[in-house]
């Protein structure tokens, strides 16, 4: 048993949390001791419950290796277990239609049928009795000499499995000093039947513990994405009722030879050979896509290629050289919609803002007919800048700014249809480090926003990473096609607006369809973010820093 007390784990991981089982002994495994690590030092040091979560999602990875003794199993279970006699249970319990009963690290999914009150005395186990697997099996506990199988609060028996106690269950007669007295759990109910709710309860469990002032959850916003690392405080069973894919457009189809052509010409290094490919317009078949695809790798043979390191000498130069052109080549054919680069002021800021208003100044705007901002953008730095405090603040900004783009044609059109509405998308391009990101945001129920990041492309610097060009291209054409169907939506909900109106002066609307006021879903004014300490923290991680094993959402391209 010596021995075992000094066991510490051996897999390996770059993941922080679980390197402090790799780290400690057995016998330090104690919570009191986790937490202690991670606070110690630490200006800004993690909330509590976001400590339990990870704690709780640490012995669970422990407890389902295959690489773990019994023995320490056996003591993992027991830790996962409430260790304070006075510590009071708490369990959020959501009754998911009929998706059926699944168990989270700290969330119950059980059915409330099944919910009973029981009070039960109970002995804690000592480490030597927990560990040693002829006292402890987790399936039987002994109670002075006398076997008494564990039962659970009523869980289903696919729950109780997995949940089963590591105290000793004792009978009346049997209560002594040695034993304390341990009501049942309170429990809070959500149901969840359609993606309203979904969403609702998704908000609440981030706004129960919001680990920076600068938050996303603080300004109602849900972020996730396409092979985006789950959130800890969010129950993994939440995101498999989300679909998050990839998107795609594959514009390069329409002109194959071309695209052969200059990867031909990239395969020798040759500049003026791709040049030469780029301008080849008569092996560009699709008028529609025929001025983007000539611009874009046109723009690369002669501005990007020829001096890799030029656009990480500053953020001006990357913007001027790739950014913007990128921007400005899908916009080519649309007469609607004009791209304004540079330090552009977001007409959208709330009207509280409105003397501080030039203290916003996006890296780039596209505006409809001049008015209506629908496309952001930010650019943290020159290419491969690795200033993650930055990066982040510029993240946060960029979500407040869809927030108000958002909030600013809602107040325009604020009589149009609400299922209209919520087909509405506003986007933030980020660059930063050595990627664009690129995110969206709508409006599903009042005062939720959903920020998903639908694109995530690589910037190719060389003739040799020319391939990557091709993704480029066809990343930027997914995210005109999103802006497309976007507007579409707009033009919808003026419509749905103006004729609400003429119904109304008309006295054609009746009380029975009366339409609510949508500047209602999105009432409250926030103040325009300013950089704290800590605000590094809120990056949201993505591939490929995420560990193999780690909760992520990857999901195939359709």
């Amino acid at each position: 048993m010596e021995n075992l007390q000094e066991y510490r784990w051996g897999i390996e991981t770059q993941d922080p949390y679980l390197c402090f089982f790799c780290k400690n002994p057995l016998k330090h495994w104690d919570f009191q001791a986790f937490a202690a690590a991670f606070r110690e030092g630490k200006t800004l040091p993690p909330r509590q419950k976001t400590l339990e979560a990870a704690y709780q999602a640490c012995l669970s990875n422990i407890f389902n290796s295959t690489a773990t003794p019994v023995s320490v199993k056996n003591y993992v279970r027991y830790l996962q277990q409430p260790q304070s006699d006075e510590e009071l249970y708490e369990y959020n319990v959501f009754n998911i239609g009929i998706m059926g009963n699944v168990e989270a690290d700290t969330v119950e999914i059980v059915n409330n049928s099944n919910l009973q009150q029981e009070n039960r005395k109970r002995r804690r186990l000592s480490l030597e009795e927990i560990t040693d697997s002829k006292t402890y099996t987790g399936e039987h506990v002994l109670t002075k000499g006398k076997s008494k199988q564990s039962s659970s609060v009523g869980l289903t028996d696919t729950a109780a499995d997995d949940t089963i106690e590591t105290y000793q269950d004792v009978t009346e007669e049997n209560t002594s000093e040695d034993f304390t007295i341990i009501s049942s759990p309170p429990f809070s109910v959500w149901t969840i039947d359609d993606d309203d709710d979904l969403w609702l309860v998704w908000l609440k469990l981030l706004r129960a513990d919001i680990p920076h002032q600068l938050s996303l959850e603080n300004m109602h916003i849900i972020q996730c994405g396409f092979s985006i690392k789950c959130d800890p405080r969010i129950p993994k069973e939440l995101y498999k009722n989300i679909c998050l894919q990839e998107k795609i457009s594959n514009v390069c189809h329409s002109s194959p030879q071309y695209i052969r052509n200059y990867l031909e010409a990239s395969r020798t290094g040759d500049l003026d050979k791709m040049i030469m490919a780029s301008v080849q317009i008569e092996l560009l078949k699709d008028p529609e896509t025929r001025p983007f695809l000539m611009a874009i790798f046109l723009q690369f043979a002669e501005h990007i290629f020829p001096d890799e390191s030029a656009i990480c000498r500053s953020e001006a130069t990357y913007n001027h050289r790739l950014i913007w052109p990128c921007l400005e080549a899908f916009l080519k054919k649309e007469k609607c919609l004009k791209f304004w680069p540079g330090e552009v002021a977001l007409n959208s800021m709330p009207s509280k803002n409105e003397e501080n208003k030039h203290a916003y100044n996006a890296d780039g705007i596209i505006r409809l007919d001049d008015d209506i901002e629908i496309l952001l953008l930010e650019t943290s730095g020159p290419f491969n800048n690795s200033d993650k405090p930055r990066h982040a603040f510029d993240h946060v900004k960029g979500a407040f700014g869809l927030r108000c783009m958002l909030r600013k044609i809602i107040s325009k059109f604020h009589y149009g249809d609400i299922d209209i509405l919520k087909k509405l998308q506003v986007f933030f391009v980020h660059a930063r480090g050595q990627c664009i990101h690129v995110w969206k945001m709508e409006i599903p129920v009042e005062e939720v926003l959903v920020m998903e990041r639908v694109l995530k492309i690589e910037v190719p610097r060389s003739p040799a990473e020319s391939f990557k060009l091709l993704k480029l291209a066809d990343a930027f054409w997914a995210l005109k096609n999103l802006m497309d169907t976007s507007l579409d939506v707009i033009r919808e909900l003026e419509n749905s607006h103006a004729e609400y109106l003429i119904e109304q002066m008309l006295g054609e609307n009746s009380e029975n369809n009366m339409r609510r006021d949508l500047r209602e879903l999105l009432n409250n004014e926030i103040e325009k973010p300013i950089r704290q300490p800590g605000v590094g923290d809120l990056l949201p991680r993505s591939s490929p820093d995420i560990e193999p094993n780690s909760p992520s959402l990857f999901i195939e391209n359709i």
